[in-house]
């Protein structure tokens, strides 16, 4: 694309048309930055929305544990199991109802008895909020940092900004081939000048007239002596 602009003598267009155009290209890259800036902002917003709902979920998965231990230490007070226990180790009655078990794994947790069901509830507790992390919660806070450093990347540009030349503004937009330079200033026709050489002229040409005239003259008369 070329630009063209057309001004009256005496008025410095090629700076006012360089102007224009570092003008216009640092408001267009004003509008380019401010809306990239706008939806870094937006990916921001949403991550950590995403990195709250991921560790919201891993403290609700920490509560319900939490109120499971509750309900084994509520029925093994009921049963009066205070340490760990094995199924045969209760009393006559007890074994009466109880039903075997294959594997120690396969125990419901009150068999561990109310004291180390309490221990193992206050740990849970003590530790509801801390380490809240698994892959997702990895992936997004990862994408947090990169993000956040874009954000502070444009802002450090936008400050940086201010101190560049209107020049170095513009190329970041468009690529300009040549700028406007003053056109070369015109010469203007020496008038005395030009009427000296239009009497020197006409005054030859008259002269040469004549000669023709004369010369032409004497010819016919040597033509009628003859």
């Amino acid at each position: 694309m070329s630009i063209k602009y057309r001004y009256p003598e005496g008025e410095n267009g090629d700076e006012l048309l360089n102007s224009y155009i570092a003008e216009t290209s640092s408001t267009v890259w004003s509008r380019l930055h401010a809306r990239f800036a706008a939806y870094n902002q937006a990916q921001l917003m949403r991550l950590d929305i995403n990195l709250n709902l991921e560790q919201a979920a891993l403290r609700t998965e920490r509560e319900e544990e939490i109120f499971e231990v509750e309900r084994a230490i509520t029925v093994a007070r009921n049963l009066n199991i205070q340490t760990p226990t094995m199924p045969y180790q209760l009393d006559g009655e007890q074994r009466g109802s109880q039903i075997i078990y294959s594997n120690v794994g396969n125990l419901p947790k009150y068999f561990m008895g109310y004291e180390t069901l309490e221990s193992e509830r206050d740990a849970l507790i003590s530790s509801l909020d801390k380490g809240l992390s698994n892959q997702n919660v990895r992936d997004n806070q990862q994408s947090i940092d990169a993000r956040q450093q874009i954000s502070d990347s444009i802002s450090e540009d936008e400050s940086s900004k201010n101190g560049l030349d209107d020049f170095i503004v513009t190329e970041r937009v468009v690529d300009v081939i040549e700028y406007a330079f003053p056109g070369e200033r015109t010469v203007s026709p020496n008038k005395p000048l030009i009427l000296a050489l239009s009497i020197v002229i006409g005054s030859i040409f008259g002269l040469v007239i004549a000669l023709m005239s004369v010369s032409f003259k004497n010819m016919k008369r040597r033509d009628l002596q003859e």
